[in-house]
This record gives structure tokens, sequence and C-alpha cells, in this order.
């Protein structure tokens, strides 16, 4: 059975405990009153990874909303769909940084239209410029996000 295939490699510490004889903790070491089966720990990593899954959970539908939040606000302000994904993608990853080529081909754009997505973000304060050679690379302005209050 796969009961017994596992027994011959688990620990004797840790095999399982028959709970409904009367010698349940004989020959196992004791921690408080409990004994540390198999059992036992198993319960316990799925309790952590429960907790776990839920803290994640939590976490995913905040920046759920907070991305939701920020795409709304984002709109009031009369961007569109192409500068709200850019914005989203500015508060996702504050260290990302956007070109016109880069843009222009994520949304099947021409380079000066991405340009001038980009340069307006600029205008507002979401997004600041750097020269690079001969390249304009524009990355998320803390400070911009901040103010607009479309970061938390």
């Amino acid at each position: 059975t796969a009961r017994g295939a596992l027994a011959h490699r688990v620990p004797e510490h840790f095999a399982p405990v028959d709970r409904g004889s009367g010698a349940v903790c004989e020959g196992v070491p004791q921690h408080g009153d409990r004994c540390r089966d198999l059992t036992y720990f198993l319960l316990h990593q799925l309790e952590v990874i429960h907790r776990a899954l839920g803290h994640l959970q939590d976490y995913l539908d905040d920046k759920q909303r907070e991305l939701g939040e920020a795409s709304s606000r984002a709109r009031d302000l009369g961007l569109n769909h192409r500068q709200v994904a850019l914005v989203q993608r500015a508060i996702e990853d504050p260290a990302v940084v956007f070109t016109a080529q880069s843009h222009a081909s994520s949304h099947g754009i021409t380079v000066q239209t991405a340009r001038s997505d980009l340069s307006a973000l600029e205008g507002i304060g979401v997004l600041e410029s750097a020269r690079r050679g001969r390249r304009v690379e524009w990355s998320a302005s803390e400070a911009g996000l901040a103010r607009l209050q479309l970061k938390s």
C-alpha cells in the first residue's frame, strides 16, 4: 500500500500514530502534550500554507483594487487606453523604462504617436525623460505618481 511504502522512508519519530489505541504517544518524542507524529507535522504545514495563501490572496486583491483605482483616475485625467496602460505598468514596476519604439511595438502604433503618448505623460509629471545617446527613455516619476495619488 502507499502507507506501507511511505512508512519505510519516514523516520520512526514521525511515523503515523493510531489515535484509537490507548498508547497514542508510546515511543514517540513528546512536544508539550502532543505527539510529534507525521500527521501533526503535515497538518501544521497545511495550516501554514493555508495562511500564506490567504495573505497572498489579500495582497493580490489589494493590488487589483489599486490598479483599478489608478485606471479610473487616469481616465479621469483624459488619458487614452495606451497611456493608462503605461501608468499601470509604471505603478507595477517603478524601475521600468519606456522608449517610443517599445511603446509603439507593444500597441501597434507609429513611433510618433508613441512619442506623443509618452511626452503627454511627462507633461503631467507621471513620467520623466532622459537621453541615452540618441535615444530618449522615459521612466516613472515617483513624485508625479504620488502627487496624482496613483500610487499607494
